[in-house]
């Protein structure tokens, strides 16, 4: 079964200035190749085959949704680095994306449209970030990475939203592309 999410990708232009951190002066985090940033919607886990098609529909119905309420354009910017569970113990180390409600609304319709076929709604607070890196030993906020806690890593207008499939490996995650929903169809 194919592990499933729902992301929107990173533009180049910021790929390119969060792929200028530091990295050799914080070797305890795990990088996430530039290629592979992304804001996860939502993450759907193991989804059975004959599942898959009706995922693309649905998140091709919640963008159409969000589009017939405003949300047809988006407009996005990363801004600031942060770390889940918090920076005195990093196990993931994040850059912020700026609250937009347009993204929540978009977020919305596909947590609801999903939660429709079945896909349990999730509990926590949708908290919109790109992920940088992981950690397998959680250590404090890297000194290295203290200039760029505030820093603006660029803007961008989103396209589509992807269904994505994860497939682990021991050199880390590896995505593809599933299916593509444009934004700003009707």
């Amino acid at each position: 079964m194919p592990r499933i999410f729902i992301a929107i990708p990173v533009a180049d232009n910021v790929r390119a200035a969060l792929g200028e951190l530091p990295r050799r002066e914080v070797p305890f985090l795990r990088r996430v190749r530039d290629e592979q940033l992304h804001i996860t919607l939502k993450f759907l886990g193991e989804v059975p085959l004959e599942q898959v098609s009706r995922v693309h529909a649905s998140v091709d119905s919640a963008v159409n949704a969000a589009a017939s309420h405003g949300s047809a354009s988006l407009h996005l910017s990363a801004h600031g680095l942060g770390a889940f569970p918090n920076e005195r113990s990093v196990r993931i180390l994040w850059a912020g994306v700026a609250p937009s409600e347009p993204l929540q609304n978009l977020q919305a319709e596909i947590e609801e449209t999903l939660a429709a076929e079945g896909f349990p709604k999730e509990a926590r607070r949708f908290t919109p970030h790109i992920t940088l890196a992981r950690a397998r030993n959680p250590q404090p906020f890297p000194a290295a990475l203290l200039p760029f806690k505030d820093h603006h890593f660029g803007n961008w207008d989103v396209d589509a939203v992807e269904v994505m499939e994860s497939r682990l490996s021991p050199a880390g995650p590896c995505y593809n592309v599933l299916h593509r929903a444009p934004l700003g169809r009707t």
